[in-house]
């Protein structure tokens, strides 16, 4: 029998958001009467009295819902984001109320589930220490970046980042399965002039890679390259001063808990350029098929040739430069936001890149985890792919135009904290 109301945990955001909305402070029962209307839940479940044996206190009649309503108020108590103090009412403290803006240190919500997934509401280092041990098969996360204009999410410097990251991989590592990896997207940036007196690059991914190694003791496995070639020029120094190249090309790091991943390039095969498809068929004519090619294997190379006769299609080992455009995804999404008055993330990457990570790197009913979850697209690309997966992020709003991706999550827009 399914649950007929949601957990305590994804309860307690919907009970502080209808306090915000009621001016912050609230009677219970109203609280719970408004709750369960939100929420959709019946009268014949918000008001299923039973009587039940409390020991000392005898027999009382008491609802579930309500029950568990009551739980979750004090477990926002606990957390100090509703008053311990005034009795009667249920009041946001001042931290209750800041923590429907920017989710504050330690607090951990579910925002909405799938069958396969979970969107939390917390910050990466938060999430990082709650995550069980030796459960995930992959991270997959594009993290901020130390850029020098900033983005609406925030602006940090190089070492700021770096600390972060590594902070949070610390976490990371632990919750890595022994055969796990961890798959990091970044990019160049440049030094500030006032740092460096003229343009320059930054070394922070180079930094990054290296705490990541000899402090946190990860594995080096592999480096991956990510070609947008919608990519615009983005800094002066192209544009302007016309001294540097237009960079379309962004790094995926490939760590690994243990020395050996668990990774099968069979997953990932893509189709073979129009010359080698020539080329081989050349060779099959002079019946050269014991020649093996640079993305082949001995044992397939002959089923491969006779694919290639036959008028079907090669399948390749595909390089470490991954092509995808991100210039024409995200339109639908983009569109609905801004019905809901909603933030578009600055930094969304195309479903098919993550697709290729996720399908290299698992397999089926495995857990994949983004810590920087942003507009989703990991927990998309996981969900199509039958995999499970958790996605947290600090900002309530990204994560709220996130459920709009998935078509068996309900969405409602927020209220707005009073």
């Amino acid at each position: 029998m399914s649950r007929p109301f949601p957990t305590q945990s994804q309860l307690l955001l919907p009970v502080m958001e209808t306090i915000a909305e009621m001016g912050g402070s609230a009677e219970p029962s109203v609280v719970i009467d408004a709750v369960a209307e939100r929420l959709g839940i019946p009268d014949g479940i918000k008001n299923d009295f039973r009587t039940i044996d409390t020991g000392k206190w005898g027999l009382r009649k008491r609802s579930a819902f309500r029950q568990c309503l009551h739980w979750v108020r004090m477990t926002a108590v606990t957390a100090g984001l509703i008053s311990r103090t005034e009795r009667g009412r249920w009041t946001l403290t001042d931290k209750g109320k800041d923590s429907l803006v920017t989710c504050q240190p330690g607090l951990i919500l579910i925002v909405y589930e799938t069958p396969d997934g979970q969107a939390v509401w917390a910050d990466a280092i938060t999430t990082a220490g709650a995550v069980a041990d030796n459960t995930v098969n992959l991270l997959f996360t594009s993290p901020p970046y130390p850029i020098l204009n900033g983005r609406k999410y925030g602006t940090f410097t190089e070492a700021e980042i770096v600390e972060l990251i590594v902070r949070c991989a610390r976490g990371w590592r632990r919750a890595l399965m022994d055969d796990g990896s961890l798959v990091i997207n970044t990019r160049d940036c440049w030094l500030p002039k006032a740092a460096s007196g003229g343009t320059v690059r930054s070394l922070w991914q180079e930094k990054l890679l290296l705490a990541l190694c000899e402090d946190v003791k990860l594995y080096f496995a592999d480096r991956l390259w990510w070609r947008n070639p919608s990519h615009l020029p983005d800094n002066p120094w192209v544009t302007v001063k016309k001294c540097r190249c237009n960079c379309d090309v962004e790094s995926l790091l490939w760590l690994s808990k243990g020395p050996n991943p668990r990774a099968n390039n069979q997953n990932i095969l893509a189709d073979a350029a129009p010359s080698t498809i020539q080329a081989y068929v050349r060779k099959a004519r002079r019946g050269a098929l014991n020649h093996v090619g640079p993305s082949t294997h001995n044992n397939l190379f002959e089923e491969q040739i006779g694919a290639v006769m036959a008028g079907q299609s090669l399948k390749v080992i595909p390089r470490n430069l991954l092509e995808f455009s991100n210039g024409d995804t995200h339109h639908t999404l983009t569109h609905e936001l801004k019905e809901l008055g909603l933030p578009r993330h600055d930094a969304m990457m195309p479903v098919k890149l993550a697709e290729h990570i996720i399908r290299f790197l698992t397999v089926k009913g495995d857990l994949v985890w983004d810590p920087f979850f942003g507009s989703g697209t990991t927990g998309v690309a996981a969900e199509k792919l039958g995999r499970r997966w958790i996605g947290s992020d600090r900002s309530l709003a990204h994560l709220l135009g996130s459920a709009l991706r998935f078509e068996n999550t309900t969405f409602e827009p927020p209220g707005q904290p009073g």
